[in-house]
């Protein structure tokens, strides 16, 4: 069998002594960047203005950060966190979840849209189609951390992952990279034209295809919890996806001026 040699990349990008920039931030610096960079080129066909995206970027990185950790705290090791509640703060060690990183965003932009006074389903269609660009970023970031891989395989493409168990696993970040990332990216941008004007399509083709693809890819992920169900076994990662497909039939369906 084959293997891929794993890149043996520092996560530590820059070390500055007192201070060290990581992968995994400039990451995520570079996906708010140009996720902004795209929607102030787009904005004009939701009817919506530059200014409206401008100021929300400092409440979506609240969102993304808070959401993000408290979302690993409460679905992935609530246990360890409230018997160890100062290691919530330990951000540097790992441990933000999607899915709640979504919520938290969710949350900033319900709160910034009534603020603001701007349609909450037009800026949410624009948030869906530029969001792809962090989530490949991000998963990219995984990979270089050697965390989140896949399940024990004899693919031709499999990876040794340095601190794993040594076995052969697929790398999972980067079928989530193409999946979540670039499909998700070019299924937005493609439909963008056609559902710019409907407010919510946009926003449910994200959820949709993000919950398919993420369900899928999930059976090559190396599981963090397994959940029973009686009638089956999801890992928590496909349970968290099944109301995000739901929503995302849903917003597909309705139709709000």
């Amino acid at each position: 069998m084959y293997i891929i040699p794993f890149p043996m990349i520092n996560p530590v990008a820059l070390d500055l002594g007192l201070i060290s920039i990581h992968w995994y931030g400039i990451a995520y610096l570079a996906g708010i960047s140009l996720a902004w960079f795209y929607a102030r080129r787009i904005v004009h066909l939701f009817d919506l203005k530059q200014k409206d995206f401008d100021d929300f970027i400092t409440w979506a990185v609240v969102g993304i950060i808070l959401g993000g950790r408290l979302g690993y705290v409460l679905f992935y090791d609530p246990v360890h966190f409230l018997q160890n509640p100062m290691e919530i703060l330990k951000t540097r060690q790992g441990g933000m979840a999607f899915h709640g990183g979504l919520l938290g965003v969710v949350v900033a932009t319900i709160l910034y849209c009534r603020k603001m006074s701007i349609p909450l389903m037009r800026f949410g269609d624009l948030l869906a189609v530029v969001s792809p660009i962090g989530l490949f970023l991000g998963r990219i970031a995984n990979f270089i951390n050697a965390e989140h891989y896949g399940r024990p395989t004899d693919v031709a493409w499999a990876v040794i992952f340095p601190k794993s168990d040594g076995l052969p696993r697929h790398p999972s970040q980067l079928y989530e990279a193409v999946g979540e990332g670039l499909i998700i990216g070019l299924l937005t941008w493609f439909f963008i034209e056609r559902f710019a004007k409907t407010p919510a399509r946009l926003s449910g083709l994200f959820m949709l295809s993000y919950g398919v693809i993420r369900f899928g890819v999930e059976y090559f992920r190396h599981p963090d919890v397994f959940l029973s169900l009686g009638f089956m076994t999801l890992t928590l990662g496909q349970a968290l996806c099944v109301p995000m497909m739901v929503v995302g039939v849903y917003w597909l369906n309705i139709k709000i001026k």
